[in-house]
């Protein structure tokens, strides 16, 4: 609008300078050249307008495409599914009555997010709740199979947590060139663990646990079974402890 306005105002002032000037013929050249100016500002001022509204747009689809799914709480209702774990990583008491069966990426933001409060579960419940890590790697993550590869070559050296924790510690950093320092920095024999990478000798491995979570309905990371109860998304501890405190209380009515 304020450039419309100096238009109109150039346009007035071309007039007088042609009127003062007594010449019929530069007042129509000086008017013809402020129209040609206030075209100009108005399409100026259109194309910036249409430029923050295309930002707009951009930031609203990128925050959509970072929301993670909203929790579902498992109840007495919900459908069980019987989700295996026996060749995964796991973290806690083999023997627990709570067992959480987590698909992951080790790309995906809430995944790592999740993990501080997964340690939480853990400390909390000691020595009643199992974790068992099963991979998920979304297609839109370039980094997510290599990642799965490099913690599943580390799992063969019994260093699976180790890889696990220093990649989503450095889940911005990743690139095919970084895993053999991370490697160094845990201690793995590094000819071994090269060796393994090279040959993608776990990809099948982390493919099937891709195709398992199909099978279960799995669409997103991350994604929870506590006790064969499916929950979407990330949750916090309190979300965890009310799932794990109803399902204890069933377990030892």
């Amino acid at each position: 609008m304020k450039g419309f306005q100096n238009g109109i105002r150039q346009i007035k002032e071309a007039v007088k300078i042609g009127i003062s000037s007594q010449s019929f013929g530069q007042a129509i050249l000086f008017t013809t050249l402020g129209l040609i100016i206030v075209t100009n500002i108005r399409l100026i001022n259109l194309i910036g307008q249409l430029d923050e509204r295309l930002n707009t747009i951009d930031i609203k689809l990128e925050r959509n495409s970072l929301q993670p799914f909203s929790p579902s709480p498992a109840d007495s209702s919900s459908v069980i599914v019987d989700v295996s774990w026996q060749n995964a990583p796991v973290r806690g008491s083999l023997d627990a009555p709570i067992q959480i069966v987590e698909f992951s990426d080790f790309q995906c933001p809430f995944c790592k997010a999740s993990q501080p409060i997964l340690d939480l579960v853990l400390k909390k419940y000691e020595g009643r709740v199992l974790l068992a890590y099963r991979h998920f790697p979304l297609p839109l993550h370039e980094q997510a199979i290599p990642a799965a590869e490099a913690s599943e070559c580390a799992k063969e050296q019994n260093k699976f947590w180790e890889m696990h924790d220093l990649i989503f510690q450095n889940a911005q950093k990743l690139s095919n060139t970084i895993y053999d320092s991370f490697a160094d920095q845990i201690g793995l024999d590094l000819g071994k663990f090269k060796a393994c990478m090279s040959e993608h000798r776990y990809l099948e491995a982390i493919l099937k646990d891709q195709k398992d979570g199909e099978t279960y309905g799995i669409t997103g990371t991350p994604t929870f079974f506590i006790n064969g109860h499916m929950i979407e998304g990330s949750m916090d501890l309190l979300g965890f402890q009310e799932v794990i405190e109803s399902l204890l209380t069933k377990t030892n009515p």
